[in-house]
């Protein structure tokens, strides 16, 4: 465990000197990840990216000293490991990633523009799922867009499977 009095408190030079180095990594690996033939640069950069989000995991204090607001650290300890996993799944892909056909980030590809490319990799850095995104791990099923249910369908499958759920666990019989 670290020592309590080599905690960095948040202020502007340790958000430049430790935060500012992590989100620049893990968006120069987010726009990689969208170019063709970087893998290399891609797995250079993973070591840099663990660093610092040890670094910023480790040392920065977010709550001000105050041990009654110490899960705020343990809290804060949860983004770069969000960041390292990502990083790492990017690195470990052997290709790009690809937008997927008919999504906002397919027609921004399309227009090729630095703007577009800006807002492709923001998009692919902050969505919590990569929605609009293929990788070469990611399983087909999860490309194919399901078709819209109306109300009335969706409320009878959801019923229909609760009903079978509870049928076979023996909690009601029919």
């Amino acid at each position: 465990m670290i020592d309590p009095s080599v905690k960095i408190p948040l202020n502007a030079s340790s958000l430049a000197s430790m935060v500012f180095p992590l989100l620049a990594t893990y968006f120069t690996t987010a726009l990689l990840v969208t170019l063709p033939g970087t893998v290399v640069w891609r797995r250079a950069l993973l070591p840099f990216t663990i660093w610092f989000a040890f670094c910023v995991g480790a040392y920065l204090d977010v709550s001000g000293g105050d041990p009654a607001k110490g899960q705020a650290n343990q809290a804060l300890a949860f983004f770069p490991f969000m960041i390292v996993m990502r990083c790492l799944a990017w690195a470990v892909y052997s290709d790009q990633v690809q937008p997927i056909p008919g999504s906002f980030a397919d027609a921004n590809a399309k227009r090729a523009s630095f703007w577009a490319t800006l807002w492709n990799v923001c998009d692919l850095a902050l969505g919590l799922r990569e929605l609009s995104w293929q990788g070469p791990s990611k399983p087909k099923t999860l490309l194919q867009v399901p078709l819209p249910q109306g109300r009335s369908s969706f409320l009878r499958c959801r019923t229909r499977s609760v009903i079978q759920l509870l049928h076979s666990s023996g909690r009601i019989r029919v």
